[in-house]
């Protein structure tokens, strides 16, 4: 998740209570789970922006605090479901938005991909039916 943000945004940094940045090198023995992770544009130690933040931008459901609206709000826009052939509004759900994908540009989802691949919905890819078929062999 937290490449996903720095790829869209470079200049946020994730931090957690451990001090360390939150983005992943990739490696599982690198990764934990962390039980707080704080959102910020500033380069400080975790303990110094926990200390200096007290924000009612905080996330219960995924232990997040952010420092600003902004911050915030550019985190949850990462959950909307994005058409990638039009701009119309984002859909609440996958499955709305894999049925317009599939109404309106004659496109679709890998399910392998869908069941399989934990990423955010902008980072899928749709494919026409020819492709689909090359991408689940």
């Amino acid at each position: 998740m937290l490449d996903a943000v720095a790829s869209r945004w470079p200049k946020l940094n994730g931090l957690g209570q451990f001090g360390t940045r939150t983005r992943c090198c990739g490696s599982p023995s690198n990764m934990q789970v962390l039980s707080k992770v704080i959102f910020t544009y500033d380069k400080l130690p975790y303990r110094e922006l926990e200390a200096k933040n007290r924000s009612e931008y905080y996330s219960k459901k995924y232990k997040i605090c952010f420092y600003t609206s902004e911050i915030q709000q550019k985190f949850f826009e990462l959950l909307d479901h994005p058409c990638p052939k039009c701009d119309c509004p984002p859909y609440r759900t996958f499955q709305g938005l894999r049925n317009h994908v599939r109404k309106e540009h004659d496109h679709f989802y890998c399910d392998l991909c869908v069941e399989n691949l934990k990423i955010f919905t902008f980072e899928r890819r749709s494919y026409t039916q020819a492709e689909l078929g090359s991408d689940q062999r």
